[in-house]
């Protein structure tokens, strides 16, 4: 419609009035007829040469004062009235000099007027007649039992009412207008001169229908989603005003609504009690204000708590603000929270924003079950920006982080799509052992970042740099302090619907220290980024994580390295000179089918100290390749040890179970050797001053079921051993040493130690072969051990101890030991014997010392055993100052050759054995740890002696070991005494 239905309206009351005029005058010529029957036909005939064809009235009664009619017909061209009854009452003066009647009564009236099409008014013909005055027809005008009856392009509107009008003394047109349907009511109180003043009220029980009755819809106004539901309840618009003219001059509105409900499938909301009032003057509309309650409200997973009362103010158009005193609000997640709100905002003269300013105050804010402490948004910006400022941010859960200085720009929001600018300060202590705090870095961190939504691709960056002097992070009661930064940059493609990452984090100066460990002079590097990849593949894969990864790696590059010129574990361990890095592989998409982790990790350090133990030049390399469901390391390396290369070689398998980790794997340990390394000595205190020279090499397995677990087989080859402060050396010592498990601590079977050699002293002995064996955690078996020495072989019996409790009874073996080379080597003893001895020592381990016991060596029966010792001139020298003088059986027995000491001495040059047993340890002499007996039959000359000779060693068992541990010396020294006597 061109124009509304009210200035139709207008339009008709005018021509109905003129109408009325137009017959009265008509009726009055026919009262000077006084024929009524003439005055009907004049009527007619002047209401078609008026061209109201059609129209009609039948005049019942005519009098010099009143008029009767019924049944008047009135048609126009878009207006219809019907009256069953009219009565009007005039006087002829006044109809003469005014043109006016008394009272018109009109009953029974049905009014029908189509506003279809566009309108035939002369607006200005209309202001100006209303300005100059009209002439009025009738003193008092009234209209019972209206039917209204309105044609509109949405169809037929129908009211039930009555009008009534009068004219005042001052020729002022004073009138009620009712008009009444089943959902609206309107009371309009009017008074009329070369001005309007008019006093209306709606009263609507239905809006919803009231609007379905226009064919109007509330999307007609507002955008709303296509399954969005508004219902209004009844309401009230009371206006009150002055028009001049057709011009309004004022207005004062106000409207009440009871409630407005919306809900579409994302949400609801219910409004109640709306109270909205206006001014309109001098042209303006001013002092607007609407307030209402906010009853409910949920939005997805937002929530509205308690009722809130919204207020919108508008002192002009130019200006508006709305508050919110507190609104309580909640999410599915958890979240919640409780604000105050103000907004303020300025319109230009085309009625678009100009500035606005805003403040937030949050009383309360709970989220991921943390509480925000109270905190002030203050916004400002125009129609095309946007700036925030928060007052400091902090958790009342987590104090020792806070946000200060948060600003955020958004510009050009309006046009392509919004820009945001923002950057902050974070503040971050250590957090207490109670908190609930998991943020990694400390100290002060300056923030800023963008996000251009108007690019393509769309991109987002967040910066974050540490303030220089302060921490940057801290965990298990350690921090780290020197300088770091990270930055964030992501792209969104919007018409392929993918998106990417790129990740930076470098840290420099790095220095730690903690009870644990200690690092210095730290830097470390990450660069990684995903090429692209689509959202819509990426939420499909959600639920799958393997299916995730084997999307993502391909597509993801990633490079992280770390450096350190120190690194020590207190009492533990020290590195120096450490760098590390892992960096992925690039691989086409299609290997990554069975295995999407393909990466390489590369490990050195200059000096590696574990105890009293150094390593140089450690360099690792190791290629990662799997999935989540398995990982293979593959790992070679080398390093220095003892100033020789030593190489390490690996391969290990994980499995990533439901019921946890496992894993097995191979390993190995090869180019070990040592050159008179004091290797031993460094870690056994009763070794100090030991040398040690061999290659050895190692490997295993390493396994991980319920827990870690290895194996060792370890080679020696090439081995010897120099104890110098024991005499001691062990040469071409060979051994093959396997530990089936370092958990369980055993072996699988009997290990094997051989020697080629073993000196202690002047004591060598050869082919040393020992055979031991864990059987079970803690314990040790030596199942067989043997050397060969002076000609026969020493052993050992089978026999086990507890290694926490090395309690142990062993019995040592002797098989076949000769005499002979044990003679030799006293240089004192100016003979030969000839022989072997078989025996055996019980020894008693005691708390980890031996305890000799009673045991034995006796002549071995199926050898032959002989004594020859140079006695001569030992009994028969003349060693006395003044010989003694020689009787005559002196002479006589050295005459016949049976003189005793000659005889001694000659039976000590030839001596055969029969019988010897060294009886070693007796429990009944302490004092005597030896105890030699010897017979036999000695050659001297023509006569054979039977000799039985007992003689014992006294002094400690300690001066007998060392007696023998050092022949040699005691030989000399013995010879020495006797070429001195």
């Amino acid at each position: 419609m061109e124009v509304s239905w009210r200035s139709k309206c207008i339009k008709w009351v005018l021509r109905l009035s003129f109408a009325l005029l137009a017959l009265l005058s008509v009726s009055l010529a026919g009262l000077y007829f006084a024929r009524v029957t003439i005055s009907n036909y004049i009527v007619s005939e002047v209401l078609s040469d008026l061209g109201f064809d059609g129209s009609g009235i039948e005049i019942t009664s005519l009098t010099k004062e009143s008029l009767s009619a019924r049944n008047l017909v009135f048609v126009t061209d878009s207006m219809r009235v019907e009256v069953g009854q009219i009565d009007v009452g005039f006087r002829i003066s006044d109809i003469q000099e005014n043109y006016r009647v008394e009272e018109v009564s009109l009953e029974r009236v049905a009014i029908r007027y189509d506003l279809r099409g566009p309108s035939t008014l002369d607006m200005e013909e209309l202001d100006s007649q209303i300005k100059s005055g009209f002439p009025i027809p009738f003193r008092a005008l009234s209209l019972e039992s209206v039917e209204w009856e309105l044609l509109t392009d949405a169809g037929p509107l129908r009211f039930d009412g009555a009008l009534a009008l009068a004219v005042s003394d001052e020729n002022e047109l004073n009138g009620t207008l009712q008009m009444e349907s089943d959902i609206e009511k309107l009371n309009l109180d009017i008074r009329m001169n070369d001005r309007i003043r008019y006093d209306a009220k709606i009263e609507i029980a239905r809006i919803d229908d009231s609007l379905a009755r226009l064919d109007y819809a509330i999307e007609d106004f507002a955008p709303l989603p296509s399954d969005a539901r508004v219902e209004f309840s009844g309401g009230t618009v009371q206006v009150e005003g002055t028009f001049f003219g057709i011009s309004p001059e004022n207005a004062t509105v106000s409207v009440q609504l009871d409630s407005v409900d919306y809900a579409d499938t994302d949400g609801a909301a219910s409004i109640q009690l709306v109270d909205a009032s206006t001014n309109y003057a001098n042209g303006k509309i001013e002092d607007t204000r609407i307030e209402f309650t906010l009853e409910a409200l949920r939005k997805g997973p937002l929530a509205l708590q308690t009722p809130a009362r919204v207020t919108l103010e508008s002192p002009t158009l130019r200006a508006v603000s709305a508050s919110i005193p507190e609104l309580e609000w909640s999410l599915d997640s958890g979240e919640s929270g409780s604000l105050f709100a103000r907004l303020e905002a300025q319109i230009d003269d085309a009625y678009e924003l100009q500035r606005f300013t805003a403040r937030i105050e949050s009383n309360e804010l709970a989220a991921s079950g943390h509480e925000l402490a109270p905190f002030t948004i203050q916004a400002k910006g125009t129609s095309d920006s946007l700036q925030l400022e928060f007052s400091p941010l902090s958790s009342r859960s987590v104090p020792s982080i806070r946000l200060e200085e948060l600003s955020l720009s958004i510009t050009e929001f309006l046009e392509n799509g919004p820009r945001i600018e923002y950057a902050a300060q974070l503040h971050s202590k250590p957090a207490s052992p109670n908190s609930d705090s998991d943020l990694p870095i400390t100290g002060s961190w300056q923030l800023n970042g963008a996000c251009d939504t108007a690019a393509a691709p769309m991109t987002a960056q967040l910066n974050l740099s540490s303030v220089s002097g302060t921490s940057v992070a801290a965990f298990e009661g350690s921090s780290i302090e020197g300088n770091a930064s990270a930055s964030i940059d992501a792209r969104y493609w919007l018409e392929d619907q993918a998106i990417g990452l790129t990740l930076e984090l470098t840290g420099a100066e790095l220095t730690s220290e903690s009870q644990q460990w200690k690092l210095g002079g730290g830097a470390l590097e990450v660069n990684a980024s995903l090429s692209s990849a689509q959202l819509s593949t990426l939420v499909e894969a959600n639920e799958n994580p393997g299916e995730l990864l084997s999307y993502l790696a391909p597509r993801t590059r990633y490079n992280i390295s770390l450096q350190g010129s120190e690194l020590s574990l207190p009492d533990t361990a020290s590195l120096n000179w450490i760098s590390g890095s892992l960096q992925s592989v690039d691989t086409e998409i299609g290997d990554f089918i069975s295995q999407p982790l393909n990466s390489v990790l590369q490990f050195g350090v200059g000096i590696v100290r574990v105890g009293s133990e150094e390593i140089q030049q450690l360099a690792v390399e190791s290629s990662l390749s799997g999935g989540l469901d398995s990982l293979v390391a593959q790992t070679t390396g080398q390093l220095l040890f003892e100033g020789e290369t030593v190489s390490i070689e690996s391969r290990q398998a994980l499995d990533f179970l439901e019921t946890g980790m496992q894993s097995n794997g191979e390993y190995k340990v090869s180019g070990i050797r040592l050159v008179n390394s004091d290797l031993l000595s460094r870690h056994v205190e009763s070794l100090t001053g030991s040398v040690l020279s061999g290659e050895i090499g190692f490997g295993g397995k390493l396994e991980l079921a319920d827990r870690w677990d290895a194996s060792v087989a370890a080679q020696l080859r090439q081995g010897s051993l120099v104890l110098p402060y024991q005499d001691l050396t062990v040469d071409a010592i060979e051994s093959d040493f396997e530990l089936a498990s370092i958990a369980s601590q055993t072996t699988p079977g009997a290990q094997s130690i051989k020697a080629g050699k073993v000196a202690l002293g002047d004591l060598t002995a050869v082919d040393f072969l020992a055979k031991i064996a864990l059987p079970r955690s803690g314990q040790l078996a030596v199942e067989h051990a043997q050397l060969s020495t002076f000609d026969g072989l020493v052993s050992i019996d089978p026999f086990a101890f507890e290694l926490e409790k090395p309690d142990a009874k062993m019995v040592v073996r002797f098989d076949g030991i000769s005499i002979a080379p044990a003679i030799a080597m006293l240089d004192f003893f100016d003979g030969e014997v000839q022989g072997r001895l078989n025996g055996s020592l019980p020894i008693n381990l005691e708390n980890g010392y031996p305890v000799l016991g009673e045991g034995y060596l006796e002549l071995d029966p199926s050898t032959e055993a002989t004594f020859s010792y140079n006695a001569r001139g030992y009994f028969t020298g003349e060693d006395e100052a003044v010989p003694s003088k020689k009787t005559l059986g002196d002479k006589l027995l050295e005459k016949l050759g049976l003189e005793p000491n000659a005889l001694l001495e000659d039976a000590l040059g030839d001596l055969d054995i029969q019988d010897m047993r060294l009886d070693l340890f007796s429990r009944d002499l302490p004092e005597t740890p030896m105890r030699i007996q010897m017979s036999g039959t000695a050659n001297a000359g023509e006569t054979e002696i039977p000799l039985h000779i007992t003689t014992n060693v006294n002094g400690t068992v300690a001066e007998l070991l060392n007696f023998l541990t050092r022949l040699d010396s005691l030989g000399v020294a013995a010879a020495n005494q006797i070429s001195n006597r």
